[in-house]
């Protein structure tokens, strides 16, 4: 990899990063996040199987994505709070705003903590630094997220810019 880019610096200026999967590796997610909806059914009284919310939990993230796969714009806030919502709802919960918010707050620490650099980023990133390659963090995560995984890792080391789409929205709304 490294000899690619030593052969094609004079055309290759930046390179512009998603955070997951490429940076990041979402293998810990699924592990970190199951507590937590059982922790959620438990709060609302909901007695069921841990097959039956599996079930539930996928089943909310499939009609979430349809309804959302439409959506020109969305937090990730808004779209694990919605996922949440209906996986309440297909248990025969009511998620109430308490619950909601616990279970936002509880969720985006969750993601955070558990979310790991791939193996060669931190090398990769002081690979493309050292040549002077620019390197920016483009994705659609949202600030609260971003922030503190970039600080944690000490990504900002590293990179030379790092937005979200959220920013972008912000800036677009407001040149209107």
């Amino acid at each position: 990899m490294e000899r690619f880019f030593e052969d094609h610096t004079r055309v290759i200026k930046g390179i512009f990063f998603d955070l997951g999967v490429t940076l990041y590796t979402y293998k810990n997610v699924p592990a970190a996040t199951a507590p937590l909806i059982h922790k959620a059914s438990e709060k609302v009284g909901i007695v069921a199987s841990k097959h039956q919310v599996k079930n539930a939990y996928s089943e909310a993230t499939s009609l979430t994505i349809k309804e959302y796969s439409g959506k020109s714009y969305y937090l990730h806030e808004s779209f694990f709070l919605a996922v949440f919502k209906s996986f309440i709802e297909l248990l025969g919960g009511i998620a109430e705003s308490e619950l909601n918010d616990w279970y936002i707050h509880s969720h985006r620490k969750c993601i955070v903590d558990c979310l790991e650099l791939k193996t060669d980023c931190i090398s990769l990133l002081k690979t493309l630094k050292n040549m002077g390659i620019y390197t920016s963090i483009v994705s659609n995560i949202d600030q609260d997220m971003i922030e503190p995984l970039i600080a944690r890792d000490k990504l900002h080391n590293y990179l030379n810019h790092w937005i979200r789409s959220e920013k972008v929205r912000q800036k677009a709304a407001w040149k209107r």
